[in-house]
């Protein structure tokens, strides 16, 4: 796990935004030891058994010491990485 550690994320402090039918929750993210703490807004789409969720944040690389030795400078990767997150899930009966 030394060139691909392990990302661990919670979730919590869940609000809906019911003008846009769109709800946040602080993600809390911990990589390489270091725990950082963004907005994450998603959406959820339930019909029956199956539902959806697409979601986004931006996490900062310097904040996490990512890239850090190969682009400190953010000359070939933006200093901010955006997250996107797409899951699906059915119920089993």
């Amino acid at each position: 796990m030394k060139t691909n550690p392990i990302a661990i994320v919670n979730l919590e402090n869940f609000k809906l935004d019911p003008t846009r039918d769109d709800y946040t929750a602080n993600a809390t993210l911990e990589l390489k030891g270091i725990t950082v703490t963004a907005p994450f807004t998603f959406n959820l789409k339930i019909n029956a058994d199956q539902a959806i969720m697409n979601g986004a944040t931006t996490l900062s690389r310097k904040t996490l010491n990512l890239g850090q030795d190969s682009d400190p400078d953010a000359d070939w990767v933006s200093e901010d990485v955006a997250v996107n997150v797409a899951l699906s899930a059915t119920r089993i009966k």
